[in-house]
């Protein structure tokens, strides 16, 4: 099985009277169309063992996947505290997925909802909570954007003293 990387989407939206920087990774994948795919399906507001999935404890939360979805994800939702301090588990869904866009999205002005979804295409693979991985993700693509801002600054400034 090989994954492809398709690209990462950066771009800004005005959502609830505030401009929101968001990005997204596609993934694809190039899995055999006669195998179908093998992922955890389950919700947390359902079943408490879906927070902490193994391999070797959970199989009955185990699924084939139909022939379309070529994609395990993750997906995890958090609202900030009325502080906007910090973040507050609410749930978590693992399912098959028949194309996963991997990010986070934060929806809401006064009570900010954080969704975020990792994917990925072996068996019983969708087994983190991801936030961690993602929210890392997210802080180096910010990063990236603010070195080349200062670069492309940099660089103006070096062509008006010349």
């Amino acid at each position: 099985m090989i994954n492809c990387l398709i690209g990462t989407l950066m771009y800004l939206s005005f959502i609830n009277g505030a401009w929101c920087l968001e990005s997204s990774m596609v993934i694809a994948t190039n899995r055999p169309t006669m195998v179908n795919l093998s992922c955890y399906s389950c919700s947390s507001l359902e079943d408490p063992y879906c927070l902490n999935v193994t391999n070797a404890t959970q199989d009955y939360l185990s699924k084939e996947c139909r022939s379309k979805e070529k994609m395990c994800s993750v997906t995890r939702i958090e609202y900030e505290n009325s502080d906007h301090t910090g973040t507050v588990f609410w749930a978590l869904e693992r399912k098959c997925s028949s194309s996963c866009i991997q990010g986070c999205i934060i929806l809401g002005e006064r009570t900010r909802l954080h969704y975020c979804s990792s994917c990925c295409s072996d068996d019983l693979c969708n087994t983190n909570s991801m936030s961690i991985d993602l929210k890392m993700n997210n802080l180096l693509i910010v990063t990236a954007i603010m070195v080349h801002a200062i670069f492309e600054l940099s660089l103006n400034l070096f062509k008006s003293l010349a």
